[in-house]
């Protein structure tokens, strides 16, 4: 299934969330098992909040209440969003290989798709 831009009713915008969410989780799995993840102290805490923000949304299979997705995918965006925006900034430094290269590009993708679905 490929991502949605924008969708309109709660149930709609988690199933976009969540598809997000999965780019997430990838990205955190392939940075955790990297060798420079532990020695770059910026990358340990990217990883954490990747994971934290996973965790607090859940997957929609879960979730009794859209609304209550929406309203914790809200509270932590900020947060995922500033370990994105490092992420990308500090990318270049940590690694030029194309496993690093493609992960901060399909962060972004994801970070711009939750903030579609959160407006």
């Amino acid at each position: 299934m490929a991502l949605m831009a924008y969708a309109t009713d709660p149930l709609a915008r988690c199933l976009a969330i969540d598809q997000a969410v999965s780019h997430i989780w990838m990205v955190r799995t392939v940075l955790k098992e990297t060798a420079e993840m532990q020695s770059d102290d910026d990358l340990r805490g990217i990883v954490e909040e990747l994971d934290r923000f996973a965790h607090a949304v859940g997957m929609i299979d879960s979730a009794a209440q859209p609304t209550a997705v929406l309203k914790m995918a809200r509270k932590r965006f900020k947060q995922v969003r500033r370990a994105a925006e490092l992420f990308e900034a500090v990318q270049p430094e940590i690694s030029q290989r194309r496993t690093f290269v493609m992960a901060a590009r399909s962060l972004r993708v994801a970070i711009d798709q939750i903030a579609a679905n959160l407006s």
